[in-house]
């Protein structure tokens, strides 16, 4: 496919060269796309990671063209990790791509609950304690 035009939080933000259409995917090249939002594609521990202030998602690449070292992302994979959600108009050539205010949760916000074993075992529940002040204290290897 052509380029198509990309409309950031409904301001032109630029052009996005060789986009790609697969089974209602849109597949775009990293670099163009993250230039396109503002991110910035970088490579931890050998995984290609996008990072749009200071969250950072992994990304797989679907795919590199012939003609050098483009990689392709699958923009589904990237929207609501980095709080961001897209629509392709196909007829007009455009990405729209709008940031919501807020993704993930922040210092107050209710949390969802989620069931871990205790280092005994058993079943610890979010819920049980609700009410009651707690820290949590969270690692990735990623």
């Amino acid at each position: 496919m052509d380029s198509v035009k990309v409309i950031l939080d409904g301001q032109p933000a630029g052009v996005l060269p060789d986009v790609r259409l697969k089974e209602g995917d849109v597949e775009a090249p990293l670099g163009h796309f993250c230039a396109a939002i503002g991110a910035r594609a970088e490579t931890h521990d050998g995984r290609v990671v996008v990072c749009s202030g200071d969250l950072c998602v992994p990304v797989e690449p679907v795919g590199s063209e012939d003609r050098g070292d483009v990689v392709f992302i699958s923009l589904s994979a990237l929207g609501d990790a980095l709080g961001l959600r897209w629509e392709f108009l196909k007829e007009r050539g455009e990405l729209r791509v709008t940031t919501r205010a807020q993704a993930g949760l922040r210092a107050g916000d209710l949390a969802p609950d989620f069931t871990l074993p205790d280092l005994a075992g058993r079943p610890v529940s979010l819920r049980d304690f609700r009410g009651q002040r707690a820290a949590f204290y969270v690692w990735a290897s990623w």
